[in-house]
């Protein structure tokens, strides 16, 4: 797999994930609900989750994207709480934000699964020793007569 990609697989995918929820949620919404503060907050925790995300390393420990995964899920809930908590009033802008922030969360734990099991499959490929292929000469020769 791209190299590319798995180093950066579980910040990358969250950040798809985030630009294309902004999107849907502006063109769901309109202007009028879009430019409110409880959905440019929401916007600002999508897009700073994704820097937390990418910042923080993975644990070294049996879940590997705790803090990458526990962050995506700590900013889902914070961008629920504020798009509920102020007035109790739900618009479908901040729905498909809260949406967005749960689809990143399991994006997040997604890349680094991907990212965890291509450092795995090269360290099992550094493991395995070299197989060289030997080719035998016959050096018995036949005289023609």
């Amino acid at each position: 797999m791209n190299t590319l990609l798995t180093r950066y697989s579980s910040a990358l995918l969250p950040l798809l994930v985030a630009v294309l929820g902004v999107l849907e949620a502006a063109r769901a919404a309109g202007t009028s609900t879009l430019v409110d503060w409880q959905t440019l907050t929401q916007i600002g925790l999508l897009l700073a989750g994704t820097g937390v995300i990418y910042w923080l390393p993975l644990v070294h420990s049996r879940w590997q994207g705790a803090a990458k995964t526990g962050a995506a899920i700590l900013f889902a809930v914070i961008s629920a709480v504020v798009a509920v908590a102020p007035d109790g009033h739900f618009t479908k802008a901040n729905a498909i934000l809260v949406l967005t922030a749960v689809v990143k969360a399991v994006a997040t734990q997604l890349g680094v699964t991907i990212r965890v099991d291509a450092a795995k499959t090269d360290a099992a490929q550094q493991l395995q020793p070299a197989v060289y292929e030997a080719s035998t000469v016959d050096y018995r020769t036949e005289q023609g007569d």
